[in-house]
């Protein structure tokens, strides 16, 4: 049989360890809060940069279609564009056909 004083002892033993480890668990729990809250505010600023990243993928693909649309309009008004052939034959031989302006001497 356990003596009373023994009993007493370990009582105050194990009400201290359950004390330490309260303690601790109080601790860590506190740090868990912490780190959830900036957890948290990490997941916010992360959907505000995707946010932001999908709007600027929507722009470049945006400028990428404003660009096709300019190169195709380019296309289209440079074919519609004819050089007269009197013009064009002058050039090729290297002749002005009169078309300098003439400067006072």
């Amino acid at each position: 049989m356990i003596a009373a004083t023994e009993v007493v002892e370990r009582t105050a033993s194990y009400t201290f360890k359950c004390a330490i480890v309260t303690a601790t668990l109080q601790e860590r729990k506190e740090q868990f809060q912490v780190k959830e809250l900036e957890c948290s505010e990490l997941q916010s600023k992360l959907a505000v940069e995707k946010n932001l990243c999908t709007q600027k993928e929507l722009e470049c693909k945006d400028l990428r279609v404003n660009i096709s649309n300019a190169h195709k309009d380019l296309n289209m008004i440079s074919s519609r564009i004819v050089s007269p052939p009197a013009l064009v034959i002058a050039c090729a031989s290297g002749s002005d056909m009169g078309l300098r302006s003439k400067t006072p001497q």
